[in-house]
């Protein structure tokens, strides 16, 4: 059989569904998370957790609905706004992923409409002008463990940083079914 899995990645909790190839529902689950506050306009989740609940929440609606990775054939993703996470050169995070309702950056965001404007900015990215604009980036950058290099400055040859920005914005691709067996 043909299976459809489906997952939304929200700010606090983590649901995933899977789907007969006609379409009825064959499994749902929900993991919840609650994300930190560690400061005024802080917000952040340790961003190994958003791994952890996929995998857990995945793993359950496969074993209920008795599919196996091999057998989907569309995986549908949806995530919540910009979240930053900056990983090492090896693909392990070096800090807290930086959610989207981060308000640390209202002030680069503040620029940023200044320059361009909200209509603009709207048109261009399907976006409403705030703090998420800078998408946690700014306060990241500055906050970056020390030799880490980030793509828009130089930095220590050893080492380095990639900068990874979840959108909620839908792309189409091939599913790779390799991707699966890291569940």
């Amino acid at each position: 059989m043909n299976w459809i899995l489906t997952a939304d990645i929200g700010t606090t909790a983590l649901k995933a569904a899977i789907f007969r190839d006609d379409g009825s529902l064959a499994a749902s689950a929900s993991r919840e998370y609650a994300f930190l506050t560690p400061g005024p306009g802080m917000a952040e989740l340790p961003a190994g957790r958003y791994l952890d609940t996929f995998r857990e929440t995945v793993r359950q609606v496969l074993a209920e609905s008795g599919a196996s990775p091999e057998e989907i054939r569309v995986l549908g993703l949806s995530t919540q706004g910009e979240t930053t996470v900056l990983l090492d050169q090896s693909g392990e995070p070096l800090m807290n992923a930086v959610l989207w309702c981060d308000t640390r950056a209202g002030a680069e965001a503040a620029e940023i409409v200044s320059a361009f404007g909200s209509r603009e900015i709207q048109r261009r990215s399907g976006q409403v002008g705030g703090c998420h604009l800078a998408g946690g980036e700014a306060p990241v950058a500055e906050e970056a463990p020390a030799g880490a290099l980030l793509p828009d400055r130089p930095g220590p040859a050893a080492g380095g940083l990639v900068l990874l920005k979840a959108h909620g914005t839908g792309r189409r691709r091939g599913l790779d079914p390799r991707l699966l067996h890291l569940l």
